[in-house]
């Protein structure tokens, strides 16, 4: 994929699309308690990988390339873990662990059709939950671009 500019240009309206298309099909996932690969919209699941790939290096030892938009997509994720699901991780090592199964998650939703256990199924209804957070946070930013104001007043 190619290099992601920093947040100041791409916020979360720029994984807006990727983010909702995989919770609705996380949400078909957890009804069907199964992998579908079949249904998985390839163009938003690469760019729902490459997010959390950006998540992931920003912990990692080495110092991502894309710093800034590997910072902020961090920034980003872990506000959405720490404010909207639950059970709410309490240390940094939590939140960085829930973000590992996440996208350990991912790569799983690409293989052939596959029974999930129920741990599988709690994690996948933990990403619905996150994937419908990024999403709701990208609108908000472009309705905030749009009419012209800054999202944090009132």
């Amino acid at each position: 994929m190619p290099e992601t500019p920093s947040f100041e240009v791409v916020g979360p309206d720029h994984w807006t699309f990727a983010a909702a298309a995989m919770a609705d099909h996380l949400e078909a996932v957890l009804r069907a308690r199964q992998t579908l690969p079949e249904s998985l919209l390839r163009g938003a699941y690469l760019a729902a990988k490459y997010y959390f790939a950006l998540v992931l290096k920003a912990y990692q030892v080495e110092v991502p390339a894309s710093q800034s938009a590997s910072f902020s997509s961090y920034r980003i994720a872990t506000d959405i873990v720490l404010n909207y699901v639950r059970p709410t991780p309490t240390t940094t090592s939590e939140v960085n662990g829930k973000l590992t199964r996440y996208a350990a998650l991912m790569d799983q939703l690409q293989e052939p059709v596959t029974a999930l256990s129920k741990e599988e199924l709690d994690v996948a209804a933990e990403v619905m939950i996150f994937f419908r957070q990024l999403a709701r946070k990208g609108e908000e930013q472009h309705y905030h671009e749009v009419i012209g104001s800054d999202p944090s007043e009132p």
